[in-house]
Parts: C-alpha cells; structure tokens; sequence
C-alpha cells in the first residue's frame, strides 16, 4: 500500500472512532462515501469522505445525515474525485474552505529520542492539561467547556489512541494525538496555543510522537493545515498530495 492510500487509511479509521463516540454517530452511504459524526458542533469534528464511485445520492444521503444532527461538516477531498462532484458538493453548499497537504515521515532510521519535558496522557489531570493545550491551540478561549472535555475524555479511552504533550512553565505548550489504524500510525489534534508558538515547542514533542509512533509504525501520516506545513517539513515530512477541504456550516 503506497504512503497516500496508507493516509486515507487512517484518516477513515480516525473517523470511524469519531463516530464512535458516546454522542457520536456513523453512517455508510449505498455507495461510496462514509460519514463520521463526533457530536461537537464543529466542523473540524466531524467530516465525510467520499471515492471515486460516490455519486450525488451518496452526496444527498450524507448531507442528510449531518442535517438531521444540525451538525457542521468538512469533506476532504482526497486524489480521485472528478470536477463533477466537486460542483455537486457546491449545490448541497459543502464550499471550499481551505487546502491541506497529506503529508508522511518515514520513521525507519529516524533516532528515538524523546524529550524530557514530554508526557502520555495517564490520568485526569494530564488529561485536563492536554485538553486545555488542544481547546486554545485550536483557537477558542477560557476553559474547555464540558462536551469537549468529555469528548476528550473519550479520545484517551479509546485504544487506537495516545495522547502526548509537553510541559514547560508549568503548562501545556503544545498536544498531539497518535492514532493507529491497521497498517501506519497518524498524527492528529496537534495543536499548541498562540502565546507558546514560535518558540520550538512543536518540533520538541514531535521529537518524542515520531519516537513513540516507530513503536508501531515505520511511518507517520498526517493532514497538514496551510499553517502547520511549515512545521511538519522542517521536521522531516513529505508531501503526498494536496487535499482541499469543503465545508458546510461553521468552522
């Protein structure tokens, strides 16, 4: 299986744990396309992802399945789908909201250092500094509010998981997660908050994540953001492919 397939891979079974969630739902289009819902009401939390056989019924079905929910959605859209469904995707108003790049780290070779300031996620309070790094890193303000920490609760319970994240001034500067499915290991909600960037913390624990990901994995996948790609090449990934994002409903 070549490193892009290998990538959607994951992403699916990432979705698939999504949908199992205790608020969470999943549905399987006739065709081909397949619908994880978190519950959140954030699209960066549930998503669709479609191949080359979905057809606009999937489209209709899918649309539906996040409606019913009032739920926001993003669809990647991975190597493989015509202009036809793109423009498909607009009349159901899924627009285009950004551009990704699907991106991997060969780990064979790779020294296993980790860094002393990083942790695994192994109780409550680890798991309330993580969720914290998460919630800023992602852009919102305050203290998690309960469906996120519960949802986060959720993300450490779950086996395909590993929750990492480094301390220093007595906080968490910056989180990842690793998720394994059957055949690579990915790298999800790595995130660090807006007054801690810059400043080296990123390519610290991905230092320790790639390390622990060899465990399991001779390769590290992930969907980089227009903003984090800078990050993931200076550490040593390799883009596979762009991926622009649609979106219906808020972000």
């Amino acid at each position: 299986m070549d490193s892009l397939s290998l990538c959607i891979e994951n992403f699916i079974s990432f979705m698939e744990m999504l949908g199992d969630s205790p608020c969470g739902d999943l549905f399987r289009a006739p065709g081909d396309g397949l619908a994880g819902a978190s519950g959140l009401a954030s699209a960066g939390e549930n998503y669709a992802v479609f191949g080359a056989g979905a057809t606009e019924n999937d489209l209709s079905s899918v649309v539906g399945f996040f409606g019913l929910r009032r739920l926001p959605f993003s669809v990647p859209l991975f190597p493989g789908l015509d202009d036809k469904f793109a423009r498909a995707l607009e009349r159901h108003g899924v627009v285009p909201r950004h551009e990704y790049a699907a991106m991997s780290l060969p780990l064979a070779g790779l020294p296993r250092e980790t860094d002393d300031a990083a942790a695994a996620v192994a109780d409550t309070q680890s798991l309330a500094a993580w969720t914290s790094a998460v919630w800023l890193g992602f852009g919102d303000q305050g203290r998690p509010n309960l469906p996120y920490a519960r949802h986060a609760a959720y993300l450490a319970s779950c086996p395909a998981n590993r929750l990492f994240y480094l301390a220093e001034e007595g906080k968490a500067v910056c989180a990842g997660l690793l998720h394994q499915s059957e055949h690579v290991c990915g790298l999800y909600y790595f995130a660090t908050p807006p007054e801690f960037r810059r400043r080296g913390f990123a390519l610290r624990l991905l230092k320790t994540l790639s390390a622990q990901a060899a465990q399991a994995s001779d390769q590290l996948v992930l969907l980089a953001t227009e903003e984090g790609r800078p990050v993931y090449e200076k550490f040593g990934f390799q883009a596979l492919a762009m991926v622009p994002v649609r979106m219906k409903g808020e972000e």
